[in-house]
């Protein structure tokens, strides 16, 4: 009753439909709501040696690497409750703004993207896998060429129809065909030779190979770039309806990481994702890393990275050291088996988890630095009094 007498009050069910719902509905106050919550947003996690605030005349020049970056930007989430954003302004265009030519800002995805990934040869593959039909499961062994590492990808299914991608039966990637669809990937180490289980959907799947792959990644080239900043992930692999297969982060990316900051130790690293993810080395090592949990638009990232905006945000969530120091550590709990999800943890779920047990989280609910230092002194009661020193 409540519902449809609103729907009556807004006369739903008795005018015309007008408009299109690929307009732009957005408002200039929309937009100053957008900058305030994507500042207020921006998590702090680690600022080692004051890397950051960036300055603008960075001497040697800014190196944005990632595709997540420019190539392949992620502006939109998933979902019913999608909205796809009437302009996009990149990591990168927001950064040579913020620069304003004061300082040379180049880029490389670091990662394959789109153009990258090929058919997989038959002579490598048992059973051919269409690039298009309908949404379904095939079987076939996959042989490896060649030792290295490989990405394998596919093309979305139809519309809420989840489909996974398994190697040797463990799932390696899921996509929950929910809004909007994209291709989801998968990485991989195959050994020379050996004869692997490859099982997943009917349509679209290619791979990439470390050879064929775009990682200019030596420390000669980045030293010469002196590089500064990172990109984070590339594809979406969590929305609703469907989980991710793991906390890494997709594709690569560890490893980018890992071989960007060898080269420079002057490294930022930004990651935008919709929940905790692990950091296997890097954020305990003598690079800086700033990760911020869904900062949009980017403008305001960049506000942030420049110091016009002090990141203020704390962790909604709990990141873990790695997947096993967590309260889902067993596969029966996530992703579970055969379709049945154990909560063996009860109440004990994000940080009740850890001060039950004990364990050492790698970022805590709550956590989040800034750029202001704050100094705490007299503590009282709840009745008495306190006082507070900004420096």
């Amino acid at each position: 009753m409540r519902v449809l007498t609103q729907m009556y009050r807004f006369r739903l069910f008795t005018d015309d439909t007008k408009g299109n719902i690929g307009n732009d509905a957005a408002t200039a106050s929309d937009s100053e709501v957008s900058n305030d919550v994507a500042e207020e947003g921006t998590v702090l996690l680690k600022n080692l040696n004051s890397t950051l605030p960036l300055a603008r005349n960075e001497p040697g020049g800014i190196a944005v690497i990632g595709p997540a970056a420019q190539a392949e930007p992620i502006s939109v989430g998933g979902g019913s409750a999608t909205v796809t954003a009437p302009q996009v302004v990149t990591p990168l265009a927001g950064i040579r703004a913020a620069v304003r030519a004061k300082a040379p800002v180049t880029y490389t995805p670091g990662l394959p993207g789109a153009r990258d990934f090929v058919a997989i040869p038959l002579t490598y593959l048992s059973a051919p896998y269409p690039t298009t039909g309908n949404a379904g499961t095939l079987s076939a062994t996959l042989t490896a060429p060649q030792t290295g590492t490989y990405e394998l990808a596919y093309s979305e299914p139809p519309i809420y129809v989840p489909v996974t991608l398994s190697l040797d039966g463990t799932p390696i990637a899921v996509n929950p065909g929910t809004l909007p669809r994209t291709t989801y990937t998968a990485t991989v180490q195959l050994t020379a030779g050996r004869t692997y289980t490859l099982s997943g959907p009917v349509q679209g799947l290619t791979w990439a190979t470390r050879t064929r792959s775009m990682t200019p990644c030596s420390k000669q080239s980045l030293q010469q770039r002196g590089v500064s900043g990172g990109g984070g992930r590339r594809r979406r692999q969590e929305s609703e309806a469907g989980d991710r297969v793991n906390l890494t982060l997709p594709s690569d990316q560890d490893e980018l990481v890992d071989a960007v900051a060898a080269a420079n130790d002057h490294t930022v690293v930004v990651i935008d994702a919709g929940g905790a993810v692990t950091m296997p080395c890097w954020p305990t090592s003598r690079r800086s890393s700033m990760p911020g949990t869904r900062a949009r638009p980017m403008e305001r990232l960049c506000a942030s990275l420049f110091g016009d905006a002090d990141p203020s945000g704390h962790l909604p969530v709990t990141f873990p050291v790695a997947s096993t120091n967590s309260p889902v550590s067993e596969p029966t709990q996530f992703p579970g088996t055969d379709g049945t999800v154990d909560y063996a943890e009860g109440v004990d779920v994000g940080y009740r988890w850890f001060d039950s047990t004990g364990a050492t989280p790698l970022f805590p609910f709550g956590y989040g630095l800034s750029y202001t230092t704050f100094r705490y002194s007299d503590p009282r009661s709840r009745y008495g009094y306190g006082t507070v020193t900004r420096r």
